[in-house]
């Protein structure tokens, strides 16, 4: 017996606001390198990403950069 198709619409992607997050995010890591030029900006970028908001990140790159264990994931 095979399952039935799904009746529930499915999600639709909107390029341009896919694009538009993807220009802020840049932004964003471009300004948290701009704060501190001696960080790599894909480690930046990580933490930008696991924390959502650029305050954050660099409050939790500070840390592990004085604690010795940058997050390189």
């Amino acid at each position: 017996m095979t399952a039935a198709p799904s009746s529930s619409p499915q999600p639709k992607v909107d390029a341009s606001a896919n694009a538009n997050a993807n220009a802020e995010f840049t932004r964003q890591v471009e300004k948290l390198a701009d704060l501190l030029p001696h960080a790599d900006r894909t480690i930046l970028a990580g933490y930008l990403r696991r924390s959502g908001q650029d305050i954050l990140a660099i409050g939790q790159y500070l840390d592990d950069e004085k604690n010795g264990c940058l997050r390189r994931d």
